[in-house]
């Protein structure tokens, strides 16, 4: 409205000055007066023509002719103000300040260009500063809005969450019909945990201007706060489609990077409604449109977070979850709260959020003898923050040699040394200790005497961050980190060759004693560059990893099986072996993003990896021998978007995996159109064990809808296949010596999978959500040194070729009370058949339920809850050719505990 009227104002000048011109003074002196008032007349003009074309959402050329009229009258201290509220607008800081500056050298009574300094000031965490400039802008306009809302967030974040409450009480009394004002007042009011009052405050901002999505979004940010959670869903949906009004205010990069944030708080509104996998489309959706979102990162971290497998035998997750939060951390500013993972919010309510600092624990306990604790301390103080975070698990497990115990600590320190630049460190302490924890389909056949030590003594990470302007950034991140394990198994199997002039005649299985060791140290540095524009965005990176290996292993009591003669086993060599080998990668990646039009956004990319590596370090006897690799990736990815609710994503993608640890923190982009393409692993480590140089091909489609503001399905399809030839460790015997040797394995894995899910909001309380998914995993395996006409012994067979489709289904009722007490009923089926060499495993066909319920409390700094899961008592036997989360074998209670203050 203000823009209007005064684009009016300037028009009626001008139109006055044109058609009543008055008389001209004579002389000299009178001339040279007749051109300043020219001139001053001809920038009024344009700034009126700036203030007209900013009414239209047309900013680029509203900032053009506001540097027009400057650029006419020099000394034009409103028009340079101009200039400097246009720059701001498009987030370029320094041109506005240099703009201001001039401004108030020429007008120093301009309140509104004070009160713009005071809001740069506060962005660059310059908090006193800030103030000062509002406390003149105030002196100079009393009924200014902008200097007592600024002022009074400044005062809120230092701490001072009362003096500036009344600065914001201020604010809407002097302009009370303005909904910016009352949205902020209602933020404020929500920090102060009067909720009731904000709620108000909110609903007269919807009422004021119904166009804002600000006030829609502060709402759905009080309303999850609250427990009301469908009503946070649709305030935020409202929020969304309203996005594009702001565009009058904030240029088309703005607006994608403010689409983004409201992306992702709802996708953490559909988490807490159970709608887990929309949560992840609309956090995948959120990276896409705005790169550098640190909110998105993070939120799709937390995403990729619950897929994994935290006992760290099928690690497909591990790399995504991980270089996702770190991607949020090195991006993100001090105090946006992504250090301490556990409780960290993707919000806009840290605009009211103080210095100062916190504490955070989560506690599970199941009746198997589980323990799970969770636990952080953190703080902002001006320019810098930390987190200490620990984690614990210990796991008696649910058979026999199943144990595991668990321990990580981090520290995690950020300084904001200028507002461009920033510094980002992280140490990782953590110990894992367990017996067999490989999934398998006969819960009593188990290896029950192997253990296994990890320690990784430290972990470091170290980063910088530079935002050269809005969307233009860099990156580097350096990492060394060493990690030991080690591996007691008195039934490791290995195979035994009887060779005849170098050819293989006999293969036979024995079991073997084995003592390894095996201590990694790498180092790694990646830079990143990344440019972003209103409909573009290009990302280049370059990373350099190098490392040595230092393994030992010892083999004792051979065990060969019948009708070969015992007195073999006293042949095997029992002297260690020490192996040192060197690891080095060099990764280049160009991503390419753009939106032709509005409706549609394509990905391209390419990467390029040259790997060396160890032959065999892991498959014992081992191998000295390195060898070496590489891969140019393609990439590519639509995001279509034919009807306003309806999207169309599809990708292909290639990659190419590493040695271990290393693969676990990168910079590149980890998903193409809201896809995982960054994989620690395809074919299951349960089955193929852990794998080196694995390559990785995938195609993803999904057809997702939204009917009304409550009902959501998606049809999604995926395609993922990885070929490898490694090698094998093996003993070789020539008459009556035997001697190490190694032989090739083909392994060729394809997995793929159809999903359909439907998620309703019903009411104001009730959340339900289906899913059924049905997936094919098929592996071929086979020696390619074994002749075809090669004596086996104890069932050994050189290839094979097995199948396992699942089908599984998800039903699930949430509800969630205003009061803060949630329950959820969930049931699980599952399907299995084994076909080719896996045929002889007999099918599954089961259900488990579950139900939960607990109470938030404390404006959910405080959650307690307590289930109950597979109610049934219901085992089963599932083929781990087909990856699944562990599932309780009998009826287990589970309580936890959580509070953050």
């Amino acid at each position: 409205l203000r823009v209007a009227v005064a684009a009016v104002k300037f028009q009626r000048l001008d139109e006055e000055a044109r058609h009543h011109p008055g008389p001209l003074p004579r002389g000299e002196g009178a001339q040279k007066q007749g051109k300043q008032e020219e001139q001053v007349q001809l920038s009024t003009v344009l700034l009126a023509e700036s203030y007209y074309a900013q009414s239209r959402s047309e900013l680029e050329q509203a900032l053009e002719l506001a540097r027009r009229a400057v650029k006419v009258s020099p000394k034009f201290g409103f028009g340079q103000a101009r200039v400097g509220e246009l720059e701001f607008s498009f987030g370029h800081v320094d041109r506005a300040k240099e703009a201001l500056a001039r401004a108030l050298e020429l007008s120093p009574r301009n309140a509104e260009a004070w009160a713009l300094q005071g809001f740069i000031a506060a962005a660059e965490h310059r908090l006193r500063e800030g103030i000062g400039y509002f406390d003149k802008a105030i002196a100079l306009d009393g009924a200014l809005g902008n200097a007592w809302l600024g002022r009074g967030l400044c005062r809120i974040r230092q701490g001072q969450s009362e003096r500036g409450l009344e600065d914001l009480h201020v604010a809407v009394m002097v302009e009370p019909q303005r909904a910016v004002l009352r949205s902020y007042l209602g933020l404020a009011y929500s920090h102060a945990h009067d909720n009731a009052a904000a709620l108000n405050e909110l609903r007269l901002a919807k009422e004021f201007d119904p166009g804002d999505p600000t006030a829609w979004l502060y709402s759905a940010l009080v309303n999850q706060q609250q427990n009301r959670i469908n009503d946070a869903v649709r305030d935020l949906q409202r929020s969304q489609e309203l996005n594009g009004n702001r565009r009058v205010y904030r240029s088309q990069l703005l607006l994608e990077q403010d689409a983004a944030v409201r992306g992702v708080n709802l996708a953490n509104a559909y988490r807490d409604a159970r709608f887990s996998e929309l949560a992840q489309r609309e956090a995948g959706r959120a990276v896409d449109a705005d790169v550098a979102n640190y909110s998105a990162h993070l939120f799709l971290a937390n995403a990729y977070q619950g897929q994994r497998d935290l006992k760290g035998i099928n690690q497909r997750f591990e790399t995504a979850a991980n270089s996702e939060s770190l991607m949020a951390n090195l991006l993100a500013p001090v105090g946006a709260g992504t250090l301490a993972q556990s409780v960290s919010s993707q919000e806009y309510s840290k605009l009211v959020a103080s210095d100062g600092l916190g504490v955070s624990s989560s506690t599970e306990y199941y009746s198997t003898g589980r323990w799970v604790e969770q636990g952080a301390q953190y703080g902002t103080f001006g320019n810098f923050g930390y987190a200490v975070s620990g984690y614990y698990n210990s796991d008696p497990g649910q058979r026999a040699n199943n144990k595991l115990e668990q321990t990580e600590v981090s520290l995690q320190l950020k300084q904001q040394v200028t507002p461009k630049d920033s510094v980002y460190f992280r140490a990782i302490l953590g110990e894992a200790e367990g017996g067999d924890l490989a999934p398998r389909y006969d819960p009593e056949n188990v290896n029950r005497t192997f253990h296994f030590t990890e320690t990784q003594r430290p972990l470091l990470l170290a980063g910088y961050h530079h935002e050269w302007n809005p969307g233009v950034h860099s990156l580097l991140l350096g990492a060394w980190g060493t990690d030991e394990q080690k591996v007691q198994n008195h039934e490791q199997n290995v195979l035994l060759f009887g060779l005849t002039t170098n050819v293989v005649t006999d293969v036979a299985p024995i079991a073997i004693e084995q003592k390894y060791r095996n201590d990694v140290e790498i180092f790694s540095l990646e830079g990143q560059q990344i440019w972003q524009g209103d409909r573009n965005a290009l990302i280049l990176g370059v990373r350099y990893q190098a490392g040595n290996l230092d393994t030992h292993n010892q083999h004792t009591n051979a065990v060969v099986p019948a009708p070969l003669p015992q007195v073999l086993g006293r042949l095997f060599p029992n002297q260690p072996e020490n192996v040192s080998t060197d690891f080095s990668r060099w990764s280049g990646y160009a991503y390419y993003y753009v939106r032709p039009v509005e409706s549609l956004h394509l990905v391209a990319g390419l990467s390029y990896d040259a790997l060396r590596f160890p032959a065999n370090f892991r498959f014992a006897p081992l191998s000295s021998a390195e060898k070496q690799d590489d891969q140019l990736s393609p990439k590519g990815g639509l995001v279509w978007t034919p009807l306003s609710r309806t999207t169309v994503r599809g990708s292909y993608s290639k990659s190419l995996g590493g040695v271990g640890f290393e693969q676990s923190f990168r910079l590149e982009p980890t998903q193409v159109a809201g896809f995982n393409q960054a994989f620690r692993s395809l074919a299951p480590e349960a089955v193929t064990g852990a794998n080196v140089d694995e390559p990785f091909e995938s195609f993803n489609a999904s057809l997702e809808q939204q009917f009304g503001p409550g009902t959501f399905v998606a049809v999604s399809g995926e395609l993922l296949r990885s070929k490898l030839n490694r090698d094998l460790g093996v003993y070789e015997l020539r008459g009556l010596t035997v001697t190490p040797g190694w032989t090739r394995q083909i392994l060729d894995y394809q997995e793929w999978a159809l999903t359909g899910t439907l998620n309703q909001l019903v009411g104001k309380e009730w959340a339900f959500s289906a899913l059924y998914r049905v997936s094919r995993a098929d592996l071929e395996t086979k020696f390619s040194d074994i002749p075809t006409d090669a004596r086996t012994y104890a069932g050994f067979v050189p290839s094979s070729d097995s199948s396992a489709v699942l089908q599984h289904v998800n039903l699930s009722a949430a509800y969630n009370h205003r009061s803060g007490f949630f329950g959820v009923f969930q049931s699980l089926w599952f399907a299995q058949s084994n076909r080719g060499d896996s045929s002889g495993l007999a099918g599954a066909n089961f259900w488990q339920f579950n139900v939960l319920g607990g109470w938030r409390f404390l404006d959910r700094r405080g959650e307690v809850s307590v289930g109950l899961l597979n109610i049934a008592s219901r085992d089963y036997r599932l083929n781990p050719l087909n990856i699944t989360s562990e599932l309780p074998r009998q009826r287990t209670l589970t309580m936890g505990l959580k509070l953050n203050f």
